[in-house]
């Protein structure tokens, strides 16, 4: 079956609009599944941490439109790279007896867009700066436990190109509720952790179109050993639990969803007195449905920027602020 997204695509090609068809997330929501994993539920000391993310998608998708005397082919190919940069604080105050902590996250990168409908063929590309997130989170820990509440706010300052093809900026303000547990059983070396989260997005005012409720879940199953090196397990599940409104519909609300499975290495060092942790992931999608099926990889680097106190030993935590 022809993804709705795709006949869209298809629409925008043969009638030159693609504003109000594109701007439901181009097939993607403002949360980039995969882009939090190994220690995500684990809050660090009061401090001060970066992270950067090097993102790289490829996705395709293809159908047909039927006609009266056969039918008409339709691609869809888009590649994306970003780098995915987060300044977290986590500061010496305590809410319902956890740490409380902030973090900003500014995003820029490339998106390439390629679109065949029959013989017709349209794409575009562009390089600019996405949208940014602004989020507070409470952090536990009990034990082999360790919980992180967290809210983000997605802001629509982007630059977003209004009826063009390809975007990296959404244009659109959301609000995301997530909750991240690890599992660090004592002495084993082995992490276990899941992140779920809801997203509910605000109207984008350029096209009145209103991307339904998201549901994301990440999940990684890694062990460490004591040379720095670490293996795992990781994948996610996306499912959109309410279709788009507005008036900008112009093919009626479609929910999406996509399954992932994948692979992580990581490896954990100082440099000097600098201590550095370093995440490969990849990340192959399967299960979809209006949505987009390709690859997701991520390169990430944390480390430390100012530690309270001289004997923390934040190199593992800074993993875990990752965004």
């Amino acid at each position: 079956m022809l993804h709705r997204a795709i006949a869209g695509l298809a629409l925008a090609v043969f009638v030159g609009d693609l504003s109000p068809v594109l701007a439901a997330e181009s097939g993607t929501g403002v949360y980039i599944l995969g882009s939090r994993s190994t220690g995500a539920g684990v809050t660090p000391p009061e401090g001060v941490f970066f992270t950067t993310q090097m993102y790289r998608y490829s996705g395709k998708a293809s159908g047909s439109i039927p006609l009266e005397n056969g039918s008409l082919a339709v691609s869809l190919k888009t590649r994306a790279i970003a780098s995915i940069n987060t300044l977290t604080w986590v500061t010496p105050l305590e809410v319902l007896g956890g740490r409380f902590g902030l973090a900003a996250t500014v995003p820029f990168g490339h998106v390439d867009l390629k679109v065949g409908v029959g013989p017709l063929r349209r794409s575009d590309t562009v390089f600019a700066l996405a949208d940014q997130t602004l989020t507070g989170f409470i952090g536990w820990n009990a034990g082999p436990l360790h919980l992180q509440l967290g809210a983000s706010a997605y802001l629509p300052y982007g630059d977003y190109r209004r009826g063009e093809l390809a975007n990296i900026a959404k244009h659109r303000g959301a609000g995301d509720v997530s909750l991240a547990v690890t599992y660090l059983p004592a002495g084993t070396g082995f992490d276990i952790t899941n992140i779920v989260g809801l997203t509910v997005s605000a109207p984008n005012e350029a096209t009145k179109y209103r991307t339904g409720s998201e549901f994301h879940w990440d999940w990684a199953i890694s062990h460490k050993w004591d040379n720095g090196l670490s293996l795992g397990a990781i994948g996610y599940y996306y499912q959109q639990i309410s279709g788009d409104s507005g008036s900008g519909i112009k093919l009626g609300d479609f929910k999406g969803r996509v399954t992932s499975l994948g692979g992580m290495a990581g490896y954990d060092f100082k440099l000097g007195q600098l201590p550095v942790s370093t995440r490969l992931r990849f990340y192959r999608e399967f299960n979809e449905r209006n949505r987009l099926k390709g690859d997701a990889a991520f390169l990430s680097l944390s480390v430390p920027l100012w530690v309270a106190g001289m004997g923390a030993k934040p190199a593992g935590a800074a993993v875990s602020v990752s965004k």
